[in-house]
């Protein structure tokens, strides 16, 4: 079960995100206990907003723009002038968009000011050549974004936050009785280019897959349902959860949300 003092409303629009398959997930870290916990593939954060902080938490992406923006809103003082940043804003534009988008990021304040303003702006929150797509019936007013931004901030006191390869992280945490790690790689099959900032390959899928089969650390793994996934992990513990997310533009398919089928592959 999810509680609710545990979570927080997310704070970046994310495709791909597992805000969805919550409920699913959730059962992988209920059933377990831990005092540590690890996410080498951070994105959107969902489990990691929803769940219950450890003693100890470190999250990690490779996305640099993700990271310093994290690390920036998790200080108080940050906080407060990104915060007063936003209330100099109007309601959101097309025209705005593009002019934030144009904003030289030299700036700390302002770098975090254009990731967080074209995030809550773009279809479907894609920070790879963002494209405008805020929804004033739908989506979060601009005069409630503090509403994200303050309990996520209050979220990330005392975490981890780093920007390394998915391997820095496992090669020193294969081993650990402490600790529950979850992973959610990018997407195997397309159209993983057209949503993420960084690419990842198949090999990078199969360097997973080397660190995986080294793992007695308890984890949990997301995949997209693939056959080729289930032959790489065979001898791992493979669930099949089903939910509704959206990713490509529902204005095309009439609002509608797609029943989607997701692996998660774990050791417990």
């Amino acid at each position: 079960m999810i509680h609710k003092k545990d979570k927080v409303d997310l704070l970046l629009r994310y495709s791909g995100g597992k805000y969805y398959a919550l409920k699913q997930l959730s059962k992988f870290w209920l059933e377990n206990k831990y005092e540590a916990y690890l996410e080498p593939f951070f994105g959107g954060g969902s489990v990691f907003w929803t769940k219950p902080k450890a003693k100890v938490n470190w999250i990690n992406d490779y996305d640099k723009d993700l990271i310093d923006f994290l690390k920036f809103i998790k200080n108080n003082d940050n906080l407060k002038k990104l915060l007063n940043r936003i209330d100099k804003e109007k309601t959101p534009t097309k025209e705005r968009h593009l002019e934030v988008k144009n904003i030289d990021k030299s700036d700390a304040l302002m770098k975090a000011f254009k990731y967080f303003y074209l995030n809550r702006t773009s279809f479907s929150g894609k920070m790879n050549n963002p494209h405008w797509g805020f929804r004033p019936i739908r989506s979060l007013p601009i005069d409630r974004w503090h509403e994200r931004l303050i309990p996520c901030s209050k979220k990330l006191k005392n975490v981890k936050i780093t920007n390394l390869s998915f391997e820095e992280i496992l090669k020193n945490n294969l081993n650990r009785k402490d600790a529950l790690i979850y992973l959610d790689p990018p997407y195997f099959k397309p159209p993983k280019n057209s949503h993420y900032k960084i690419s990842f390959e198949k090999k990078d899928h199969l360097k997973l897959l080397s660190y995986i089969k080294k793992m007695k650390t308890k984890f949990f793994l997301s995949y997209d349902d693939d056959p080729e996934i289930k032959k790489m992990y065979k001898d791992f513990r493979i669930t099949e959860i089903k939910f509704y997310y959206r990713v490509t533009n529902s204005r095309n398919m009439q609002n509608k949300r797609l029943k989607k089928k997701e692996l998660v592959i774990s050791n417990f």
